[in-house]
This record gives C-alpha cells, sequence and structure tokens, in this order.
C-alpha cells in the first residue's frame, strides 16, 4: 500500500508458555504459516526474536506473531499515505465486500467471542493484488492507499478521513444485501482502499478489470464528517464529526490503560 515491493521480514513471536501443548501448536503454526508466505512471496526472513512465557495466573496472552517488513520504492513520487487528500476524489474498493467475522477485531471488541476459523487467504490472489497496487501508484493513478485488515472496512475509511495533517471528511454508499456491520468489520483478505483524482477513475477501473481484478467506485472524499449510506431496504445513513473520530481514534490507548 505504500508503494514499496518487499525485500526482507523480521519477526518477532510472542506466546505463553511452550510447554503447554496447545501454547506449542500455537507457536508451531505461527512459524510454519509465516514460513510458508514467505517463500511463496519469495522475502527472506532476516532475523527476529521470540518472546515466551508471556501469562499470569489469569492466562496466556494471545498469539501474537508480529512481522516488521522492510520494502524498496523506486522513486520518491511513488510513496503512497494511507489518507485521503483532496476533495472531489473517487474512494475505490479494490476486492469484494467481504463477510467473514470470525477472529476479527470486531467479534472479540464488541462480542467477546475468540472463537472460530479466521478469514481464508488466497496466496497466489493476495500477491496478484499487491502487484497490481504497486502497479497503479507507479502508474500515477493513486493518490492514497490502505490495507483492509484490522477493523475492516469502516475502520480504514475512519483512519484514511483523519489520519493525515488536514482531515478531510468522505461519503460512502453501501450495498444493501448484507448486514451493516459485516459490511464495516469483516475482516476478508486480499482488498484494498484507494482515493483517484476524477480524471483517472475510470482508466484505473478498466485497468483492475483487464487484470480481472474487482474495483468500483464506493464514495467521494470531502466535507467535515464520514457519512455512510445504505439504501433500501435498509435505509440507513450514519455520520460522524471528523473531530469525535480523532478523539476516538487518539485516546485509544489512554482508554484501554485506564
Amino acid at each position: 500500500m505504500s508503494g514499496a515491493l518487499p525485500i526482507g521480514v523480521t519477526d518477532n513471536l510472542n506466546f505463553g508458555n511452550p510447554h503447554k501443548p496447545e501454547i506449542f501448536w500455537q507457536l508451531k503454526e505461527a512459524v510454519q504459516g509465516i514460513s510458508e508466505a514467505c517463500r511463496f512471496f519469495e522475502v527472506p526472513v532476516t532475523g527476529g526474536n521470540v518472546s515466551l512465557y508471556n501469562q499470569s495466573p489469569a492466562g496466556p496472552v494471545d498469539p501474537t506473531p508480529t512481522i516488521g517488513m522492510v520494502g524498496q520504492i523506486a522513486e520518491e513520487k511513488d510513496i503512497t499515505k494511507m489518507f485521503f487528500k483532496d476533495t472531489g476524489d473517487a474512494i475505490v474498493l479494490l476486492g469484494n465486500w467481504g463477510w467473514e467475522l470470525a477472529g476479527t477485531s470486531y467479534a472479540q471488541e464488541l462480542h467477546k467471542v475468540k472463537r472460530g476459523f479466521p478469514p481464508g487467504l488466497d496466496l497466489a490472489h493476495e500477491r496478484h493484488l499487491h502487484h497490481t497496487v504497486v502497479h497503479l501508484i507507479r502508474s500515477g493513478w493513486v493518490k492514497s492507499a490502505h490495507d483492509l485488515s484490522d477493523g475492516g472496512l469502516g475502520l480504514a475509511l475512519a483512519e484514511s478521513c483523519i489520519a493525515g495533517p488536514h482531515p478531510i471528511g468522505a461519503t460512502v454508499d453501501l450495498p444493501d444485501h448484507q448486514r451493516l456491520d459485516v459490511l464495516l468489520f469483516n475482516e476478508t483478505q486480499s482488498r484494498a482502499l484507494l482515493s483517484v483524482a476524477p480524471e483517472n477513475l475510470q482508466t484505473l477501473l478498466d485497468t483492475c478489470a483487464a487484470k480481472h481484478l474487482h474495483a468500483w467506485q464506493i464514495g467521494t472524499v470531502g466535507g467535515k464528517e464520514l457519512i455512510l449510506r445504505q439504501h433500501a431496504p435498509h435505509g440507513r445513513r450514519l455520520a460522524w464529526k471528523l473531530s469525535e473520530l480523532e478523539e476516538s481514534w487518539g485516546t485509544a490507548i489512554e482508554k484501554i490503560m485506564g
């Protein structure tokens, strides 16, 4: 999403007591998963560290494999940020709307549920999306790019509005074929949120179609609110002032620690 192609990673593996069979299984599966993905993407693991026995009488920490990655951006003009920039730009969803809620932040934070299969991942499709995004960036058509991972589309939209030096709102139209919480907070993989100047929109959409990758405009940048609209039969409209999003986002750690 930053316009870079990866050249190496380091890992940091945080787990509980590995002498417990279920904890050792978590560690083993994480290492095998990292290994499989890095071989597929041809990215070396240059080093890393392991932190074990992270638990208290209340139980172990959640299994937390962390990846630090370094990439290379060929030209300075291709450095791409996550935040929206200009009023009137088109907001484009790359990939489908998604549906998978198990293992998500939404399930854990709002429903206190930590079970079920996490969202699936097709490595070949993921690589195709990565290369397509970098191609679109290098072609000069992308103003911002944000992954859809932790928190899903809802969080990505909020961050894209407020993460820049000059926050800017957006109006987004959501389809009516799914529940609103599924649309906003599922963490289905291989998706991206882009903003594009109006004059480059059709070229970008045509390029994605030629590469057999779903892409469509879902909204427009502008205003002082993040507005989400879902038409009939649900007929919902949600809106947040940017100041409200900034306050909630900026004080999250303070609230958790408190």
